[in-house]
């Protein structure tokens, strides 16, 4: 089964493209800052309950809080989306958006 991860896969966009990749057949790795809160996520679809599992992800300003839970969202996925963010556009809310996704292209590479 081909398998995605969504980083900020409870955020708008992010449920979006869950929401898509469940229904192209994906397997759909969710990251959360808190997975017992995101499992709204499995009623998106018929489909969705034995498709999408969870993994908990802290972000902070300077990338993921713990490096080895970002790589293992990451392993066994061909795709790897990046939605995490803030509707304030700030210097720090700008450097949390480009660290995080500078940590989840090199996690994505070494994968």
């Amino acid at each position: 089964m081909k398998a995605a991860a969504v980083v900020g896969a409870t955020g708008f966009v992010g449920s979006h493209i869950v929401s898509q990749l469940v229904r192209c057949g994906y397997h759909v790795r969710c990251a959360s800052r808190n997975p017992e809160k995101a499992t709204w996520l499995k009623n998106i679809s018929e489909d969705a309950p034995e498709k999408i599992s969870f993994y908990k992800l802290c972000l902070g300003t300077t990338g993921p809080e713990d490096d080895d839970m970002l790589h293992n969202l990451v392993q066994g996925c061909s795709t790897l989306f990046f939605t995490a963010g803030f509707e304030k556009q700030e210097p720090a809310t700008i450097d949390f958006m480009v660290n995080n996704a500078l940590a989840c292209i090199f996690a994505a590479k070494k994968k």
